[in-house]
């Protein structure tokens, strides 16, 4: 891990390259767009364009490049590093790496990454540029530091990330050029440099365009030979220099950039904002971007900013640059996106780009007069297109506010369902007094809701630091930092307060998105920002599907070992008796107090949510018109519910309900559902275990698909029982159980029932179970409801000829577990005092109708234990917690749980194994 992740990016003012042949070939590009064009793209076989070390800018500051790898398959991944020379006369390094499965490498402060061999020894210097290749697809970033100092660990003044280069192109584009450009600060300007690396075994024979922004023909041309493995840089030839200024009065440039190449090249362009109004002015800030080896007719922005604050006086804008490299017009189409996805859009209009032109937003009336501070950028286009975001954080409240720090990144022209961000960074060290910290942002192209799953991984792959899921709505888009629990995930350095990571995104449908980090002058989250660096999410590299899948489904074609008491009946002492997790005290994810916390309406009271569904919910009344008996004695757990000092409010955080049990029922998965995900609680009073269970049942979240979460369960049984355990089932648990979960239910509540069984007055009442539903009431609370394929106890005895009735036209459905008795017939209550008897029918079509009601399969028709129960309140379950489970449980119904999950792992690929069937009136 390590000790400190660099913030990295500067624009190396040395460049040790080849030299520049001049030229003046003014042929213009008048085929369409692709005739020219080969891209080969690959995510084994990528390029960075530099290696540097002590490498010096002209102030005197030095700069330093380092590699962050991702791996995002399930196996290990071979990744060789080759650094060239830029003259292409040999290597100055070949490192060879295994990356741990789902981990990475950084390259930052290992010996053999500065020990590559020194392009100039007496000064202890080396540039160079870098190809990878891997034996299985991985994500990259080079990321470039410019540091006052000369040892790769002094203090940062720039940084910069930029993903590895993996499509060399015959035909590449980049958005500007500029030369002596004015940035509205007197003296400060921006310039463009380019370098071209060649990963070719022979020269390329490159030609360099520069043309004019109105499309009225090519600037400038320069032509150069790259040799074989070698680099060719812009940086301080005179043909560069000497390209003629298109504002004579100033002397400055605009334009943009076209490479063709006789063979495949890869190239960047770095943009410096300088000092002064030379090109070896001090650089204020740098900015690499590659070029782009295609266009497409719609691109899109991650952020749409218009005077969002950026913390004290600077305010965010934004605004993209369209290029039209076709040889006629081209009409775009611009819409800004509100974040939640609603209309009116943001703004909404329409421009011309000539032939071989641009269009610049900055300063257009429409882009200027949208409606919002915040959103995202959609451009569609006539014929394929292509351009980048500029992202400015300004001194003031005006779109001509002075910038301090700019960002441009390439718009998205693909979308993805998987997406990855190189760093996760929270409070992050870097230069002493600042830390890193990365915020993402997710767009949804679709008009449907889209549901992502962010997954960040440890870096030494043991693992994931955590993973959650979110719905984003329709056109909408979901920021991390304005989500009130991204602060709070959990920290890979504890001990600090602080995390490192990688994150893998996957989405129900395809997205884009982008990760920033800030580096701030402080160590809390809203410590000013000193530099900031947006980094498009990668999308889509072709890697293998992760058999641990909180996002992705992995087939199987084999049966796999199911661990009952793992992945399907969690009963083990060293979960349920979680000090943390299953404390009321301490507010525990799996704690009776945090469960009810979560369907309370905001603002309401959760203790009196609790005591309204105890005086309510057990009072004498009728469900369904059938009546429901006086539960005295549950009521009085009010009374004896220890109260919160002063008042006569009970204190949740001293809950007599204990957990028993977390139980996963995707067999439960009728009528398109996942099935159900549960928490199973006995009441303790006074250190005394009582006859009551409570049972929190939630729908699992369409947030996956069924085979996901039969798969993220299914991945517990690979885990000894322990801490990681228990972190990786909260993972599983939060995405049904905490708020949010199902945005379209009560409080954004999954709950789709709660359940009680008790005997609580063994004198003078009947053993019982209630149902209840969470209501949209003012505020919500839980309200009692009709017991699951329970009939009112009045059918066994003066309506039985009605139960005979129907029981009889539906034996074969009720035979096969998919009957449904109708609704009219529900009670509120399910007594155990009688036995279902129906005249007329055999004796297994009644025992397969009796066992499918609430009473029948508690009591009479199944082997229970304690009388009424599958999970007993009442005994410790001995040292693995089996022993209280029901032997119905343990000897028949958890083989068809266990047979259920493995034909959905093995979704019909598995000899011998069928397709999963979920019996719809399964109650119990």
């Amino acid at each position: 891990m390590l000790k400190i992740i660099r913030t990295a990016a500067v624009y190396g003012a040395l460049a040790l390259a080849a030299g520049c042949a001049g030229g003046n070939d003014d042929g213009t590009m008048d085929e369409p767009l692709g005739s020219a064009q080969q891209s080969i793209a690959s995510s084994t076989h990528q390029f960075a364009g530099d290696y540097l070390k002590n490498v010096p800018t002209t102030d005197g500051r030095t700069q330093w490049s380092s590699v962050v790898i991702n791996n995002p398959n399930p196996t290990p991944a071979t990744v060789t590093l080759t650094i060239h020379r830029n003259d292409g006369t040999g290597t100055l390094a070949v490192l060879s790496k295994t990356i741990p499965a789902r981990g990475w490498y950084n390259s930052y402060g290992q010996p053999d990454w500065l020990g590559a061999t020194e392009t100039d020894p007496v000064n202890h210097r080396s540039a160079g540029w870098i190809e990878l290749t891997s034996d299985v697809p991985v994500v990259a970033n080079n990321r470039l530091d410019v540091r006052t100092g000369t040892t790769f660990n002094s203090p940062v003044a720039l940084f910069n990330d930029a993903p590895f280069l993996n499509s060399p192109s015959l035909r590449l584009f980049s958005p500007y050029f500029l030369r002596k450009w004015p940035t509205g600060t007197t003296g400060v300007t921006q310039w463009t440099d380019v370098t071209v690396n060649n990963p070719n075994a022979a020269p390329a024979h490159v030609t360099v365009r520069v043309h004019k922004i109105d499309g009225s023909g090519v600037h400038a041309t320069r032509n150069v030979t790259v040799p074989a493995k070698g680099s060719w840089s812009s940086y301080g030839k005179p043909e560069w220099l000497n390209i003629p200024p298109t504002d004579p009065g100033n002397g400055g440039a605009i334009g943009w950039i076209e490479v063709l190449s006789d063979a495949p090249v890869v190239a960047s362009s770095r943009l410096a904002k300088r000092s002064g109004a030379t090109y070896d002015a001090s650089p204020l800030l740098l900015d690499d971007s590659g070029f782009q080896a295609g266009a497409a007719h719609t691109l899109r922005a991650p952020l749409f900013l218009k005077g969002s604050t950026a913390g004290g006086t600077s305010t965010q804008w934004s605004h993209p640059v369209v290029v039209n490299p076709n040889p006629t017009p081209t009409t775009i189409n611009v819409v800004v996106r509100r974040p939640d996805g609603t209309l009116p859009d943001l703004a909404s209009f329409s421009r011309t780009i000539p032939a071989m032109g641009w269009w610049n937003a900055f300063g257009d009336a429409s882009w200027s007069s949208a409606a919002g501070l915040i959103g995202w950028t959609e451009i569609t286009a006539s014929q394929p297109v292509f351009g980048l975001n500029r992202v400015m954080f300004r001194d003031g409240n005006t779109a001509s506010s002075p910038f301090k720090l700019f960002d441009d990144e390439p718009l998205v022209q693909t979308t993805g369902s998987q997406s990855f961000a190189t760093f996760y960074l929270k409070k992050w060290p870097s230069t002493a007094g600042y830390t890193q910290w990365t915020d993402l942002v997710v767009n949804n192209p679709s008009s449907s809701p889209a549901t992502i799953t962010v997954r960040i991984h440890k870096v030494d792959g043991s693992g994931d630091l955590t993973f959650f899921t979110r719905q984003i709505a329709g056109r909408g888009m979901w920021r991390s930092g304005a989500d009130p629990e991204w602060l709070s995930l959990p920290a890979s350095d504890p001990a600090n307060g602080r995390s490192v990571g990688w994150v893998e995104i996957t989405s129900s449908s395809p997205v884009i998105g982008l990760n920033r980090v800030n580096l701030r002058s402080g160590d809390t989250p809203s410590s000013p920002v000193v530099l900031f660096e947006d980094t498009v999410l990668q999308g889509d590299i072709g890697a293998a599907c992760d058999p641990i899948g909180p996002g992705v489904f992995c087939a199987r074609t084999t049966e796999e070992t199911v661990s009952r008491f793992k992945e399907l009946m969690i009963v083990n002492p060293s979960v349920v008796n979680d000090p943390v997790r299953a404390s009321s005290a301490q507010n525990g994810h799996w704690s009776f107090r945090w469960l009810m916390e979560q369907m309370v309406t905001p603002g309401a009271d959760p203790s009196e949510f609790v005591a309204s569904w105890l005086s309510k919910g057990f009072a004498a009344g009728t469900v369904n018109e059938y009546p429901v008996q006086d539960r005295v004695n549950v009521m009085a757990l009010i009374d004896s519910w220890p109260k919160i000092p002063g008042t006569n409010k009970i204190d949740l955080s001293q809950s007599p309900f204990k957990l028993l049990a977390i139980v996963n029922r995707i067999d439960l998965a009728s009528g398109g559902g996942a099935g159900e995900g549960r928490f199973v609680f006995g009441l303790n009073q006074g250190g005394s275990a009582q006859a009551m269970t409570v049972i929190f049942e939630y729908k699992l979240p369409a947030s996956a698909s069924r085979e996901v979460w039969t798969q993220r369960f299914h991945a517990l049984g690979t885990l000894p029982f322990g801490e990681n355990y228990n972190a990786r089932l909260q993972m599983i648990t939060d995405q049904y159980a905490a708020r949010g979960a199902n945005l379209a239910g009560v409080n954004g509540s999954a709950l789709g029932q709660l359940r009680t069984n008790e005997l609580l007055d063994p004198l003078f009442s009947p053993w019982q179970l209630r149902e209840f539903n969470l209501v949209a009431d003012s505020p919500a609370r839980l309200r009692i409801t009709t017991t699951k394929q329970t009939p009112a106890k009045s059918f066994a005895f003066e309506r039985s000829a009605e139960l005979a009735s129907y029981v009889s036209r539906n034996a074969s459905a009720i035979l096969a577990g998919t009957a449904i008795v109708p609704g009219w017939m529900l009670g509120g209550e399910s007594d155990a005092d009688f036995e279902w008897t129906v005249p007329g029918v055999s004796e297994q079509v009644r025992h397969a109708f009796a066992q499918q009601t609430c009473n029948g399969c508690h009591a009479a028709e199944a082997p229970v234990i304690d009388n009424f129960y599958h999970v007993s309140p009442l005994r410790t379950g001995g040292s693995d917690g089996t022993g209280r489970l029901s032997p119905f449980l343990l000897t028949t119904d958890l083989q068809l749980r266990e047979d259920f999950l493995q034909a959905t792992l093995c979704a019909g690929n598995c000899r011998g194994v069928g397709p999963a069937r979920a019996t719809s009136s399964r109650a119990h």
